[in-house]
């Protein structure tokens, strides 16, 4: 199996290259990720902006070198150059992404199957690759939320954990977002954001525990319902930034349109867990670590592959160190902006 994978790896690298090569429009972009070098070789300028996009606020303006992580970037489809035969059966692919019997810590891998995306990393190399089928068909919560295995992988070697979870702050702290999804995860983070409150994520973002545990920006995207974007009514140029379909949500790319609002981290002051339905005021009221490890865990494990006992330990340390509270959404019409900073600030 070792050998197997490692020589996938070999001939997949040198196809990327090739690729990358022939292209006319290839393009590199630099980025700091969790404090870490991140260089993407993007094999032709579709792939930039498809995969990109959601990055852009973490765009470094000067190349660095060297990079702590490269990761290449191709489809076959647009370069002609097909993927090598993978060497493990379908009856081993999981819902995940997780490949059964293949993978070490030496060479991560998963096939996603809804998306047709072949992730992989070496850690210890410094490389990473994403493949993509068609570049032309990526669906859209990929461009929301681009790498996530690779992102995964690599912050979690650097003692992090990439998880479900919004965060949001101001010069008091930031509150990190958890629960499902319908739980007003989004609304809350991007009601703050309108609110003029700095911006880290909605969806995902990668946390480190510890003393003075921190929330990291990986993707500057936000998405909503189309009866939310009525109800919050984000401004025309958030909205000529967006991409807006009538059956689906709406993804809002702040890195694009208020810049000035998305922040890279954030220290983590707070844990809430929004919920709504019930209340008639927007209010908080203490909520046990373990239910918000729950909010936390639950789709961070299913949609993360091989996500185990690391994120297991790192989340249980962060619910463990900072206050958790319930933040229930009420139909009163106080923002919720005001709420969150008020627990921001009594929780420091």
């Amino acid at each position: 199996m070792r050998d197997s994978l490692r020589g996938l790896w070999s001939e997949a690298w040198d196809r990327f290259e090739l690729a990358e090569r022939g292209s006319p429009d290839a393009q590199v972009m630099d980025t700091r990720i969790a404090g870490t070098r991140v260089r993407i070789r993007f094999a032709n300028t579709a792939l930039r902006h498809a995969i990109g996009r959601a990055l852009e606020h973490l765009r470094m303006p000067l190349a660095m070198d060297p990079p702590d992580l490269t990761i290449g970037v191709w489809d076959s489809v647009s370069a002609g150059v097909p993927m090598p035969r993978p060497p493990w059966p379908l009856d081993c692919l999981t819902a995940r992404g997780d490949i059964a019997g293949f993978g070490s810590p030496q060479c991560r891998v998963s096939f996603h199957v809804p998306s047709g995306m072949l992730s992989m990393l070496e850690p210890d190399t410094g490389r990473g690759m994403l493949w993509i089928r068609d570049a032309a068909a990526i669906p859209r919560y990929v461009r929301s939320m681009p790498m996530l295995p690779i992102l995964h992988w690599w912050t979690g070697g650097h003692g992090m954990q990439l998880v479900h979870a919004g965060a949001v702050g101001d010069a008091s702290g930031g509150a990190l977002l958890a629960g499902a999804g319908g739980s007003g995860k989004s609304c809350t983070a991007l009601a703050c954001a309108l609110a003029g409150m700095s911006y880290v994520s909605d969806d995902y973002c990668v946390i480190g525990s510890g003393p003075s545990p921190r929330a990291h920006s990986v993707f500057s995207t936000g998405r909503l319902h189309a009866s939310d974007v009525a109800r919050l009514q984000p401004p025309d140029a958030w909205m000529r930034c967006s991409d807006s379909r009538p059956d689906d949500k709406t993804i809002l790319f702040l890195g694009d349109c208020a810049s000035g609002l998305v922040t890279p981290e954030l220290p983590i002051t707070v844990i809430l867990l929004p919920r709504s339905g019930r209340w008639r005021e927007t209010c908080c009221e203490p909520a046990s670590p373990s239910a918000a490890m729950r909010s936390l865990m639950d789709v961070t494990m299913s949609q993360l592959p091989h996500a185990g006992q690391h994120a297991v330990g790192l989340i249980a340390s962060l619910v463990r160190s900072v206050p958790c509270r319930y933040l229930n959404l009420g139909a009163d019409g106080r923002p919720v902006a005001d709420v969150v900073r008020e627990q921001i600030r009594d929780c420091r």
